[in-house]
């Protein structure tokens, strides 16, 4: 059985070789900087563009953190996973997450936020599980327990998020997340 550190990890590292090579800061999609309806959402708004919290900063870390985990997971699964529908779920999760770290790269950015590139070990002890069946139940076990660990981050930070950016990035964020883990769940 893989460590929920170690899985972890590896979403991360994964997230920061493809952050690097997306990176480069261009303008906030349409979708994360429509205006939300209902904006009275009780959180106090930055008033300076481009300002985040510290507290968002680290919910910024955290956040590319499991993408690039779950990137480099994704694309390993995609490798070495035997059944067909895991190769699937791996592909959606390749994709989704490649376009959540380029939105997130776009607020950090936008906030000045250097995003560090996190650990590989849950990715590289992944990558060490011998056999297709377990590598498709370690894999996952693991997006289960990420996506359950990411929608509780997000569900709890977006009532407590302060600049629109940021608001926005979580309320894009959450429905993917649910999905993700649901059909971890259904797997």
């Amino acid at each position: 059985m893989i460590h929920r550190a170690t899985l972890g990890s590896l979403c991360l590292a994964c997230m920061a070789s493809i952050a690097s090579a997306q990176a480069t800061p261009g303008p906030i999609p349409p979708s994360l900087n429509a205006p939300r309806s209902g904006s009275d959402t009780g959180a106090p708004q930055s008033s300076a563009p481009g300002t985040i919290s510290p507290s968002e900063r680290e919910l910024l870390e955290q956040l590319h953190a499991a993408n690039v985990t779950e990137i480099a997971a994704g694309k390993l699964a995609l490798k070495r996973a035997r059944a067909k529908t895991v190769k699937r779920y791996a592909a959606e999760i390749v994709r989704d997450h490649e376009q959540a770290e380029r939105d997130l790269a776009r607020v950090a950015a936008q906030a000045s936020v250097t995003l560090k590139t996190p650990p590989t070990d849950k990715v590289e002890a992944l990558n060490n599980v011998s056999g297709p069946a377990n590598f498709d139940h370690d894999f996952i076990t693991m997006m289960a327990r990420e996506h359950e660990t990411a929608v509780r981050l997000v569900q709890d930070a977006r009532d407590k998020a302060e600049s629109k950016p940021v608001q926005d990035l979580l309320a894009t964020l959450l429905p993917v997340l649910e999905k993700h883990q649901d059909h971890a769940l259904q797997q």
